[in-house]
């Protein structure tokens, strides 16, 4: 399951995120932690903070593109629901589909609510939202798709 970065537990809580009307974005890692983040990296505010951080490194490759000359992709679909059998709410999205990745490898996925200008530009203002560890996923050409969970990639209990 996720790991929800603090500065957007609160922003839930007092509104200045929406995961019904904002706009989110998803970007791949090649170097990130292989289990649960930090106390101090759940306190990250800011993207430029969570790459600021050693533990993280965007990928950089020639095939890891989507969003102009970035491979950030925009999160479709958004919905909300509510699961009473389990006593939560959820919120799904669109799985996610990067085409002909090639050399290198993923170990990890930042959702985070884009703010101001989309891609690496808005950095300094985008807000990290969830970080996901993936098994390495070695990536030699096809398609890699980041498939969310059943029952949504964010649980609120």
């Amino acid at each position: 399951m996720a790991n929800v970065f603090n500065v957007a537990k609160r922003g839930m809580i007092d509104g200045t995120i929406d995961m019904d009307t904002n706009t989110f974005e998803v970007l791949l890692f090649t170097t990130s932690p292989a289990a649960d983040l930090s106390d101090a990296q759940l306190d990250l505010t800011t993207v430029a903070g969570v790459e600021a951080d050693a533990a993280f490194a965007e990928a950089t490759h020639a095939s890891y593109t989507a969003n102009g000359t970035s491979g950030r992709i925009t999160l479709g679909a958004v919905t909300a629901s509510t699961d009473n059998p389990n006593n939560r709410a959820e919120v799904d999205a669109a799985d996610i589909t990067y085409t002909a990745l090639n050399s290198f490898t993923i170990t990890g996925v930042l959702m985070y609510k884009r703010v101001g200008t989309a891609g690496p530009a808005g950095d300094a203002t985008h807000i990290p939202v969830a970080y996901y560890n993936v098994a390495d996923t070695v990536c030699n050409g096809g398609d890699v798709i980041i498939q969310w969970n059943a029952e949504g990639f964010l649980h609120l209990t």
